[in-house]
């Protein structure tokens, strides 16, 4: 597997973190282009990344990610806020034992456990052609946030990846 498979990116590019510079707009913008955005953490405290991944969540559905600078009076804080974000590897249900609410009741032991531990985000890929699981995914919150091309094999097919925020921040705009 190459590189940018596994980024989920167009080319295999990762963009330095680069201090102050390397904002979430900047960070989103170079995910935009094909590359791997990272926002830099140094100097900065717990907040301002918090800002920092809303605003890059806002201007991108494509992955990002954060340099945590371990020198940074604040990298205990800030850790915690990049760790703070769940993934959903995969919910699977027998064929014979589908359409009974297995599915459900299984995705709620994931929003249960991210809620008790005070998880800000959740974040899933689903074939994009799995209605049914699309369909579920919304009706517990999550929103479609962008899309990986070819990203599964046997068949080959895309995946809609899609977030649910934990925090009510999305409720507020």
């Amino acid at each position: 597997m190459k590189l940018n498979e596994i980024l989920g990116t167009e080319f295999p590019i990762i963009q330095g973190g680069m201090a102050n510079i390397a904002t979430g707009e900047f960070a989103a913008a170079c995910s935009n282009a094909g590359a791997l955005g990272m926002i830099a953490t140094g100097g900065w405290d717990a907040d301002r990344l918090r800002r920092e991944i809303r605003r890059a969540r806002e201007l991108t559905g494509k992955p990002f990610g954060v340099n945590l600078m371990l020198m940074n009076p604040c990298a205990a804080d800030i850790a915690q806020v990049i760790l703070d974000e769940g993934t959903v590897m995969n919910i699977a249900v027998r064929p014979d034992c589908r359409r009974r609410g297995v599915a459900g009741r299984l995705l709620q032991v994931f929003l249960d456990f991210a809620q008790g531990n005070r998880l800000a985000f959740l974040t899933l890929e689903v074939r994009a052609s799995n209605y049914a699981a699309i369909a579920l995914y919304g009706s517990r919150g999550f929103r479609g946030v962008g899309r990986r091309k070819n990203y599964y094999e046997h068949p080959r097919e895309d995946a809609v990846i899609m977030t649910l925020d934990l925090t009510g921040e999305q409720e507020k705009t």
